[in-house]
């Protein structure tokens, strides 16, 4: 693997670790406003499938609780 893939994976990681930090806070963000409930929910799936890949099934239950209190 090169120097740049890692870099990138590296990077990816940041990403998502910085969006679940955003998707799990308790404050209100500008996604309150600009996202439909769907869309919440959806975004939300798709980042309890990105930490299910990685195992880190502390971070999927918080989102799972997220997406259940929205429905």
């Amino acid at each position: 693997m090169s120097t740049k893939q890692i870099d990138l994976r590296n990077y990816f990681e940041d990403l998502m670790l910085d969006t679940y930090d955003l998707a799990s806070s308790k404050k209100r963000t500008i996604w309150d406003d600009e996202l439909t409930t769907e869309r919440k929910i959806a975004f939300l799936e798709r980042l309890i499938d990105y930490f299910q890949e990685r195992e880190d099934y502390e971070k999927c239950d918080k989102l799972q609780k997220k997406i259940n209190r929205m429905q």
